[in-house]
């Protein structure tokens, strides 16, 4: 490939790697919403009387709240793990290493609906054209 190509590329694969930085951001963002919920939950049961808690009635509002509490939490951690992965890839794509992590990582953050789609594809479709394999070192 000659020369201005690559420099187009290597362009285009910087300013992937700032928007995926941007994105990775705004995931993490999106992902601290449930601790609203978690703290909230929290709140209602530590305001129980004391005497409902030991009786059988009580039980099924125990474990749906158990339940939620595990579900709020794993779509916590799940939504920060999705975001560190994003911007690593950025940082990756910015630093042109690890293709390969950049590829699957692109083709997991289309499930961030609307900028995750928009952009995983758009990184996917940039990491396979002719030329690019080579720029990674």
């Amino acid at each position: 490939m000659d020369k201005p190509v690559n420099n187009t590329r290597i362009s285009h694969l910087k300013i992937l790697g700032v928007f995926h930085l941007i994105v990775g951001a705004l995931a993490g963002l999106c992902a601290c919403y449930p601790i609203l919920f978690l703290v909230m939950g929290i709140r209602m049961y530590s305001e129980l009387p004391q005497g409902m808690l030991t009786t059988s009635s009580m039980i099924p509002y125990l474990l749906w709240l158990i339940l939620l509490t595990a579900v709020l939490c794993t779509t916590i951690v799940l939504g920060w793990m999705l975001a560190i992965a994003v911007m690593l890839n950025g940082f990756y794509l910015f630093s042109r290493k690890w293709r390969a992590y950049c590829l699957v990582v692109s083709i997991i953050e289309t499930l961030f609906i609307p900028y995750g789609t928009l952009l995983g594809l758009i990184s996917f479709n940039l990491l396979r054209k002719p030329g690019v394999p080579e720029l990674f070192s």
